[in-house]
């Protein structure tokens, strides 16, 4: 499927493996989703930023990093940090669709209901979502 990932100040459509559905969430084939200008535009623009930049502008950020340098060493930081800048970040927060799939323990939607999901992380902007009821 295409997802929407947000990566070094660009907006890509990757192609990634659908989602299955899972236990309390529903599976929604994506019909509409919403793109804020100003809260997505900000995170496109904040992702281009550089390593120094983010660090200026979040302190709180780089006292963690040290802590993790001390207690895991530069090496393995350095790998978490660049694997997570060079993955990107899903992005959206605000769509309607179909449901195609119910996971255990949800009785209050069915297959092929309309439904409408919010939420950062949750409702990408993408072919396919699992979220939770």
């Amino acid at each position: 499927m295409i997802q929407a990932i947000v990566k070094k100040g660009k907006v890509l459509a990757e192609q990634i493996p659908a989602p299955s559905v899972s236990r309390g969430c529903v599976l929604i084939k994506v019909v509409n989703s919403c793109i804020s200008a100003g809260t997505e535009i900000s995170g496109v623009s904040n992702s281009g930023k550089s390593l120094i930049r983010r660090a200026l502008e979040q302190p709180e950020n780089v006292k963690k990093v040290i802590n993790m340098v001390k207690s895991d060493g530069i090496a393995s930081v350095y790998a978490k940090v660049k694997g997570k800048l060079d993955s990107g970040n899903p992005t959206g927060y605000s769509l309607s669709g179909v449901v195609i799939a119910v996971g255990e323990g949800v009785s209050n939607f069915e297959v092929g209901e309309c439904v409408a999901a919010a939420g950062a992380g949750l409702a990408n902007h993408a072919e396919y979502v699992d979220v939770p009821k």
